[in-house]
């Protein structure tokens, strides 16, 4: 198992759902699924050895010794998707089911990418546990290093602008990101921000910044070779990351994540053998149905393979 699109089912109206998803969700790109039979699992943790090495002499031994304990976290399914319906009676007048289902599974396909990109970033079980959590809540519960303070306790604005003030605010936030990616166990794979701090980065180091077009005619930004995606927009047209989080006396924030993804290792998502699929058309009622369904989990199994910045702020 690996990225969503290359572990779920193969049918016409999957693979349909499946492109339609990614077209709104490219954080998709970057996080890594695996298949673990039955609802929930217990995986094991990355060995977290944080004991310094020693020397020993010839023919002695070390003066101590670590113990090595397996660590494991759980994973629990939760399920997300949609059912959709017609009257049988759209039949009776003339109408196609089946290419009338074709149609809306495709509209719900970016509505899907664009929830799972929101809950990818707020997902929390805490608050709802029908959800998986995302990148918000596992950092939270992560080791406070995680969690970044360069931009201070209430927050550093940002500004353009060449003069001294302006110049400096934009190093600064340079240099926080390039701590932020090193934050990451064996470096960040991806940087997820909103719209409004990616096109200020684009602005303020375009040096860094490379740019390029995807298959779906989006723009791909590149800040020192760790790919920058923009977290999305919910279907009410606001960002799934908000510049209006509060850091100490300032309201007017953001966060950036930074995470490493692989299957069964650092920031993972467990899934059922078909991933995402689409189910046959089933007559309930006076409705012909078709579900769409998504099971999944997350949970971090390194205690480095998430880290924020919070407190960014734009002036």
């Amino acid at each position: 198992m690996a990225l969503l699109y290359d572990c779920s089912a193969t049918d016409e109206l999957s693979r349909l759902v499946l492109d339609n998803v990614r077209k709104t969700a490219p954080l998709l790109e970057y996080v890594h699924f695996f298949y673990q039979p039955g609802g929930s699992a217990l995986v094991r943790s990355d060995a977290d050895v944080n004991t310094n090495a020693l020397f020993r002499t010839i023919a002695g031994d070390f003066a101590s010794k670590t113990d090595a304990t397996p660590a494991y976290t759980t994973f629990a399914l939760k399920i997300l998707g949609k059912v959709m319906r017609l009257d049988r009676a759209y039949e009776e007048r003339g109408g196609d089911i089946p290419s009338e289902m074709k149609r809306e599974l495709a509209a719900f396909g970016q509505t899907l990418g664009r929830n799972l990109s929101s809950y990818l970033v707020n997902g929390d079980s805490t608050l709802t546990p029908a959800q998986f959590n995302g990148l918000k809540k596992v950092v939270a519960a992560l080791n406070a290093s995680q969690t970044l303070t360069a931009m201070g306790v209430n927050g550093t604005q940002i500004l353009t602008g060449i003069s001294d003030t302006a110049v400096s605010s934009q190093q600064k936030f340079v240099e926080a990101l390039q701590v932020l990616t090193g934050s990451v166990v064996n470096g960040a794979q991806c940087l997820v921000m909103n719209s409004l701090v990616w096109s200020r980065l684009t602005s303020i180091a375009a040096a860094q910044c490379d740019v390029t077009v995807d298959q779906f005619g989006r723009r791909i930004m590149t800040f020192s070779g760790v790919p920058v995606v923009h977290a999305g927009f919910n279907y009410d047209g606001t960002e799934v990351l908000p510049q209006s989080e509060t850091k100490g006396t300032s309201s007017d924030c953001t966060s950036i994540y930074a995470f490493r993804s692989d299957e069964q290792s650092s920031f993972s998502l467990m899934t059922t053998r078909n991933g995402l699929k689409v189910y046959p058309i089933t007559m309930v009622g006076n409705f012909y149905e078709q579900t769409c369904e998504l099971q999944a989990d997350s949970q971090a199994l390194n205690i480095r393979s998430v880290a924020v910045l919070p407190g960014v702020r734009l002036g």
